[in-house]
């Protein structure tokens, strides 16, 4: 395979795709190390920024998108589907972990030394059963170190998937694409955490197949959408959903430092979020606008990423999909939404906003579309009841 990499002359995001390289013997040479000081063009499918991979004619963005093509084609990705969802699952809990390191050791900054003590030496130490959610602010590293991944829960051939309360969310949504409803699968809902969620570090969502668990929803989605034929027809294929869906989570996070969960958003909140920002949308992104990347932004660049053909990526429906509908498209219906308020039942917290702003991107209001017009979905859609959030 031809690979060209695309970053900044450092370790940085590329390191470890240089670091798999280099276990399956290959070097610079083998492929192309670019190392930029300044972005290069054709970063289309990491929204204008780096890291890019290009394998032959085709990109991908996203370091989990990236890492997980290489591992995959190097061999590198575990035995199975459900290994290769795990691996995932672990990726995701690191990238968690360094999150919250972040949060008082600051990227490129210098920090005193009561942070590095902090982060060493306290917080959380609930190590097994149920995460202790009021301990969640002080989860330093020894309570990330602790939680360790084990595979638990026998269930017989049944996906298990158990989320928080009565939340839909994509992985229900896969299943009944695929045709699959409550009785095809046990449907774990719960009001309180159940035991056995070690493979999320004692939280939920958790998926159990048989006497293995995946945590964590990036990987979930994964490992369905792969079994139930929603995960492209190739690798590369796959690894562009998966960095689809990357963008569409660094979306959600830009939205939720303007509209925190759970908060009733102001007025100038949301006319922030849809109306103003950024509006670089090809070429290298413009970093000085990194701050006021909202809505139009995002979707102006994850447009150019998606494909010709009415889905997001090739030529049939896949996660990215679903992920496209689930962000901009669902809504809860009055007979299911119960006491919420109006703006936790719709998309960014208003419907008739999002909807006159996706009339504007084609690609991703046919992404949309084309799950809402699938038979299964609507059929699920009738038939899931209350949901509590």
């Amino acid at each position: 395979m031809s690979i060209a990499l695309k970053y900044w002359n450092g370790r940085g995001l590329m390191e470890v795709p240089r670091k798999l390289l280099a276990i399956a013997g290959k070097f610079p040479g083998d492929y192309e190390d670019g190392r930029y000081s300044a972005p290069p063009e054709n970063l289309t499918a990491n929204l204008g920024r780096m890291p890019v991979i290009s394998v032959g004619d085709e990109s991908i963005g996203q370091s989990a998108a990236i890492n997980f093509y290489l591992a995959t084609e190097l061999g590198l990705m575990g035995s199975s589907t459900i290994e290769a969802a795990q691996i995932l699952s672990i990726s995701e809990h690191l990238k968690e972990m360094m999150t919250a390191y972040h949060t008082f050791v600051t990227y490129g900054k210098g920090n005193p030394e009561e942070n590095l003590e902090k982060w060493f030496s306290s917080g959380a130490t609930d190590r097994t059963g149920p995460a202790d959610g009021a301990a969640r602010s002080t989860r330093y590293l020894m309570w990330w170190m602790g939680r360790k991944k084990k595979s638990i829960e026998f269930n017989g051939n049944f996906f298990k998937v158990l989320e928080w309360s009565w939340f839909d969310g994509s992985p229900r949504k896969l299943l009944a694409i695929a045709g699959k409803f409550p009785g095809d699968y046990e449907d774990g809902r719960y009001s309180s955490p159940p035991e056995n969620l070690t493979a999320n570090l004692g939280r939920m969502p958790l998926l159990s197949v048989g006497d293995q668990s995946v945590g964590q929803s990036a990987a979930i989605n994964f490992y369905l959408a792969t079994e139930l034929g929603l995960m492209g027809s190739s690798t590369i294929e796959a690894a562009q959903i998966l960095s689809i869906s990357e963008h569409l989570k660094e979306m959600m996070t830009a939205f939720r430092t303007l509209v925190p969960y759970g908060q009733e958003p102001t007025e100038e909140a949301l006319e922030k979020w849809f109306s103003s920002g950024a509006t670089d949308r090809t070429g290298p992104a413009d970093g000085a606008a990194r701050s006021t990347r909202y809505l139009m932004w995002w979707m102006g660049r994850i447009e150019e990423t998606l494909g010709s053909s009415g889905f997001a990526v090739g030529t049939k429906l896949s996660l990215a999909d679903v992920l496209i509908y689930e962000t901009f498209s669902e809504v809860l219906k009055d007979e299911e939404a119960g006491s919420l308020p109006q703006y936790r039942r719709e998309s960014f917290c208003s419907k008739a906003k999002t909807d006159a702003l996706l009339a504007k991107y084609p690609k991703l209001q046919a992404s949309s579309a084309a799950v809402a017009a699938n038979a299964n979905l609507q059929k699920w859609l009738s038939i899931r009841g209350p949901q509590m959030f």
